[in-house]
């Protein structure tokens, strides 16, 4: 968003370092990534829009913690926005999966995951002795980024995980921007097994305009961390669609009626299984992959939604397919040497169709969260195509070789798409 294309004023904390030269003008806050007080900060904020003067069209953030402040300023002035009420339950792990479950809509009740609030060792006995519950995951309330993330599959193991979140992941200076300044809460839910998959959508007025699927490879086994990804899903059409439908549902369900939205799921046998409704648009790379795709700028839709315009909608013929694998620090920061590093962050001279995203400058690894450090992307003319020359070309950088969790993740991916 250059400050010529759209003028934007950036709301930031006091302490961000921001490149200020690309905002038409900079508001800095004191504690803003302190969200018990965002109805507080919000009022400042307000206060310094009125003080200068500004004609704003639209509040936006990107940023997933930052959902609940940016729609109490929307309302606050007066501008589009799906209210403090929505945005909070959907920051809220466990509300909004209480809220799927009570639906009136039979539909949006069976896409719900099973969830508990956990206050102490008790709530996990309560939880293990109930007669349903056996694989199940331990989970930060507010998280994001699967920070927090942990198998738990009976109740010593819960303990002692229950015991290590709520002193390893205490508030957001352990781990900024993952959902800590919310607080630390743990939650424990049911695990489902089966593919899992990604619908980004962008929703106007409680209707889809637009809306693509991803197909996820296995995680990996320590953080769940995403390792690999597939776009366009190859789901048949009528389960993609579907996916569609009850992704509408769930988002009117809580109030997330306009804006550009993720929602995760795990397909099994039965039925799809909503695992999480992200109230901001897909991060990392899923921006990058649909624009090279469809054509398509998620980004100007969530602008457009913003203001209270419509987005325009997509073109309904993709043009090739991307397949991607995203490079842990856990995995590969001990392992990769710095010429196998140069070669990966160069792949995109060495083969056609590649591309890489980076997100963290080096393998810096953080045992509290697996951050990617980069994707590694290839986008060809078929699906196959995409595929193979993307396991080749991480065979020939060495990461295979090291990195059993991302050769196993590929290799289902692969299965999926016929061929291995």
């Amino acid at each position: 968003m250059k400050k010529e294309e759209v003028p934007t004023i950036l709301v930031c904390d006091d302490n961000d370092r921001v490149p200020s030269h690309l905002f038409g003008d900079v508001i800095r806050v004191k504690n803003l990534h302190d969200h018990k007080h965002d109805k507080e900060t919000a009022s400042k904020i307000r206060d310094v829009v009125n003080s200068r003067k500004y004609k704003v069209a639209g509040v936006l953030t990107l940023w997933e913690d930052c959902g609940p402040l940016a729609a109490i300023v929307g309302l606050h002035l007066d501008l589009p926005s799906n209210g403090y009420g929505s945005a909070s339950l959907a920051k809220d792990k466990d509300r909004t999966q209480q809220k799927l479950l009570n639906s009136s809509d039979v539909n949006v009740r069976n896409l719900a995951t099973k969830t508990q609030k956990i206050s102490d060792h008790d709530d996990l006995k309560q939880w293990f002795e109930a007669a349903a519950q056996k694989a199940s995951l331990l989970k930060l309330a507010f998280g994001s980024s699967a920070a927090g993330v942990f198998e738990a599959p009976n109740y010593e193991k819960a303990v002692h995980l229950y015991n290590k979140v709520k002193r390893d992941y205490f508030d957001e200076s352990d781990l900024p921007g993952i959902g800590l300044g919310f607080g630390n809460d743990v939650v424990i839910c049911e695990r489902h097994s089966g593919s899992e998959h990604d619908v980004d959508i962008v929703m106007y007025a409680g209707r889809a305009v637009a809306c693509f699927v991803t197909d996820n490879g296995p995680t990996g086994t320590e953080y769940f961390a995403e390792l690999t990804a597939s776009m366009p899903s190859l789901l048949p059409v009528n389960v993609q669609n579907r996916l569609k439908e009850l992704s509408v549902l769930a988002l009117n369900e809580v109030g997330l009626i306009s804006g550009v939205f993720n929602l995760e799921y795990i397909i099994s046998s039965e039925q799809p299984k909503l695992i999480d409704i992200n109230a901001r648009m897909g991060g990392f790379y899923i921006r990058d992959w649909i624009r090279r795709i469809w054509g398509y700028d998620i980004l100007t839709a969530a602008l457009s939604c913003a203001k209270g315009v419509m987005p325009k909608e997509p073109s309904t013929n993709p043009n090739g397919y991307i397949s991607g694998a995203m490079l842990l620090p856990s995995s590969l920061s001990e392992e990769l040497s710095e010429e196998q590093k140069s070669a990966i962050l160069g792949i995109s001279d060495e083969y056609d169709g590649f591309f890489v995203s980076i997100f963290e400058e080096d393998l810096h690894v953080n045992f509290l969260a697996d951050e990617p450090w980069v994707n590694v992307a290839c986008h060809a003319s078929s699906r196959e195509l995409s595929f193979l020359k993307l396991e080749m070309a991480l065979r020939n950088t060495g990461v295979m070789a090291v990195d059993l969790d991302l050769e196993r993740s590929l290799k289902e991916l692969g299965m999926r798409h016929g061929k291995i």
